[in-house]
């Protein structure tokens, strides 16, 4: 069945003349996210290369445990401690990660739950998160969970405060 036999034919040609302009936008749009993939494979290659340098750095840095009760200055001090990976499969929201098993679980816990009580909260995307700003060898970043409680958080999230939504906004 014909896709433009029930139209009349001046609508018929207007819609033929829409889609191949549609088409044409998209098919410009696709060459465009083409162009961006590669740039994006080459950043990312050169983030991995600075990563094996920091795991090489790391080696010889044992993780901070401090005792309880845990300040802000114990979070930092152990924050650059720790190894944040880059979160690989998350392109549209560059970020690093911390994984509990990587490190002492149960120092890893109480920086999870110092984070969800002393952070801020944070929109981004229809979710808000409670974040931490740390300083990460002289540069400034946020950390945040995904919510779940402390016991059961595997991850500490971290990225560039530039990056931080809404910054652009506040100058």
């Amino acid at each position: 069945m014909p896709l433009f036999d029930e139209q009349e034919p001046g609508r018929k040609q207007k819609s033929k003349l829409k889609l191949r302009r549609l088409e044409k936008e998209k098919s410009r749009l696709i060459e465009l996210l083409a162009e961006v993939a590669e740039q994006q494979k080459a950043l990312a290659r050169e983030v991995y290369a600075i990563e094996r340098e920091q795991k090489r750095e790391l080696e010889g840095v044992e993780e901070y445990i401090a005792p309880d009760p845990l300040s802000y200055e114990d979070v930092g001090r152990w924050a650059q401690t720790v190894f944040f990976s880059f979160a690989r499969t998350m392109a549209g929201n560059p970020h690093m990660y911390a994984v509990r098993k990587r490190c002492d679980g149960a120092m890893f816990e109480r920086v999870a739950r110092y984070v969800q009580e002393n952070g801020y909260p944070q929109r981004y995307g229809g979710s808000v998160y409670t974040c931490l700003y740390v300083n990460l060898h002289g540069e400034p970043h946020f950390v945040w969970t995904m919510g779940s409680p402390p016991s059961e958080t595997q991850i500490l999230n971290c990225k560039p405060d530039s990056l931080r939504p809404g910054k652009e906004e506040q100058g």
